[in-house]
């Protein structure tokens, strides 16, 4: 087995949750001589219940099943979480305390991005996968840190309201948003990159309790890597 391997393992595992179950019982009352008298009648008092919100997963959590391998869903993460995988340390951010904003590509944005690179439409996520590899680390790396903004909680409601702010995201490529008014007022990421169409935000505000996630349908690209 290979370092990376052997580390991308750790990284999963730390994705992972254990969980635990306790059993009780209680023991029969004791038997007594004489005559039978009737017990008096038992009252249930039901104990105090509070309920506790429950903590949202961290973002590395979030992509904890998508760890697994790949499937034929358009719509999920498997590609970005190989991807991440790949860079044991971004893996393991994913899982510190913290705040973020994370711009999530799905399956279908990476396909999107091999077919623009290499003019092949390629459809099995594994060759999708192997296709960004030959892009070498260097470029892999810049591309995930295009989706990160460090220390920024950007819920999509204050996107609506920042119409034309440029944004710096982890990697220093600066991204601008638009806000278009159609029927539904719809979030567009401007990279300045011209190999894709700008990303629309098409899922949003999947709270992590060391940020928020914002799925969209395009790969951002580094303009300064």
């Amino acid at each position: 087995m290979s370092r990376l391997s052997r580390t991308a393992g750790r990284v999963a595992f730390a994705f992972g949750v254990a969980t635990a179950a306790l059993a009780a019982t209680v023991a029969p009352g004791l038997a007594q001589a004489g005559p039978v008298v009737p017990a008096p009648p038992v009252t249930t008092v039901p104990a105090p219940t509070t309920t506790v919100p429950k903590a949202p997963p961290t973002i590395g959590l979030f992509l904890a099943p998508y760890v697994r391998g790949f499937d034929i869903d358009n719509n999920n993460f498997n590609i970005a979480t190989h991807v991440l995988l790949q860079f044991p340390d971004l893996a393991l951010a994913t899982t510190k305390p913290g705040m973020s904003t994370v711009f999530l590509p799905t399956d279908y944005a990476f396909r999107a991005l091999v077919r623009s690179l290499t003019g092949t439409t390629v459809v099995p996520e594994v060759k999708v996968f192997q296709a960004l590899q030959k892009l070498g680390p260097a470029r892999l790396g810049a591309m995930l840190r295009t989706h990160v903004l460090r220390g920024v909680r950007l819920t999509y409601a204050q996107a609506l309201l920042s119409n034309g702010k440029v944004l710096t995201t982890w990697q220093g490529s600066k991204v601008r948003i638009q806000v278009l008014a159609t029927l539904r007022r719809t979030v567009v990421l401007h990279d300045g990159a011209t190999v894709l169409p700008d990303p629309k935000i098409i899922n949003a505000n999947i709270r992590a309790s060391n940020g928020i996630i914002h799925v969209i349908d395009r790969v951002l690209l580094p303009t300064n890597p």
